[in-house]
C-alpha cells in the first residue's frame, strides 16, 4: 500500500514540476490582448494604460495592446499626433512620475537612440503573442527614439521606450518589467 502512495506522490511531483517548467519557458500559456483601439485622449486617460505611459493630449487614434506573463508585462501602444513634435524625454520623465515603481540610482536615460527592431525583438519578443502585429514594423522610419531602463533590487528590470515617425505623426510606446532583466543587459542588447 505504501509503494503505490509513493508512486502516486511521485507522479503528482513530476506532473507539477512538468507544468511548472513549462509555464516558466511560456509564460503559462499567455497571449497578449488588446486594450483600446482608435481611442481619443479623453478615453486614454479613463484607461489602464494611462497609469503607464504618459501622452501628449494632442494624441488621437490610441491603440493600446497588453502581454502579461509569469515574469514579464509588457504595454504597447501607439498614437497619432495631430500637430508638434513630443519631446520624447519629457514623455519618458512624466511616465516615470506616473508609474509606480519607483526608479533607483541604477536609472539610464538615453535621450536619441539609434535601435532596430531586430535589436528590440531579440531582448524582448520570444514569440508572436508577445507584441501586436502593428509593432512590427521597421524602426528607422521613426526620426526620434528615447528610452530609459532601470531595475530594483527584486532582480527586475523596467523600462520605456518611445518612438516617434515625424512624416506620419505616428508615436509609439513600449513600457516593460521583466524579471532578470537588467540595465546591462537590456544596453547590450539595444
Amino acid at each position: 500500500m505504501k509503494l503505490v502512495k509513493i508512486r502516486a506522490n511521485t507522479g503528482f511531483v513530476v506532473i507539477t514540476v512538468a507544468f511548472l517548467l513549462a509555464g516558466c519557458f511560456n509564460d503559462f500559456g499567455s497571449s497578449g490582448s488588446r486594450g483600446l483601439e482608435d481611442a481619443d485622449h479623453a478615453t486614454f486617460e479613463k484607461s489602464d494604460a494611462a497609469k503607464w505611459i504618459a501622452l501628449p493630449t494632442n494624441a488621437d487614434e490610441i491603440t493600446t495592446f497588453n502581454f502579461f506573463g509569469f515574469d514579464t508585462n509588457y504595454r504597447f501602444l501607439k498614437a497619432t499626433l495631430s500637430d508638434n513634435p513630443p519631446e520624447l524625454p519629457s514623455l519618458l520623465a512624466r511616465s516615470l512620475q506616473i508609474q509606480p515603481r519607483i526608479p533607483d540610482n541604477s536609472l539610464v536615460t538615453i535621450s536619441q537612440a539609434n535601435i532596430s527592431y531586430e535589436e528590440f525583438s531579440s531582448h524582448f519578443v520570444w514569440t508572436s503573442s508577445v507584441a501586436p502585429l502593428w509593432w512590427k514594423t521597421d524602426f528607422s522610419r521613426f526620426d526620434q527614439q528615447s528610452f530609459c531602463a532601470w531595475q530594483s533590487t527584486n532582480n527586475y528590470g523596467y523600462g520605456y521606450l518611445y518612438l516617434y515617425d515625424s512624416n506620419q505623426k505616428e508615436l509609439r510606446a513600449f513600457q516593460w518589467s521583466r524579471q532578470w532583466d537588467t540595465v546591462e543587459s537590456t544596453l547590450n542588447a539595444l
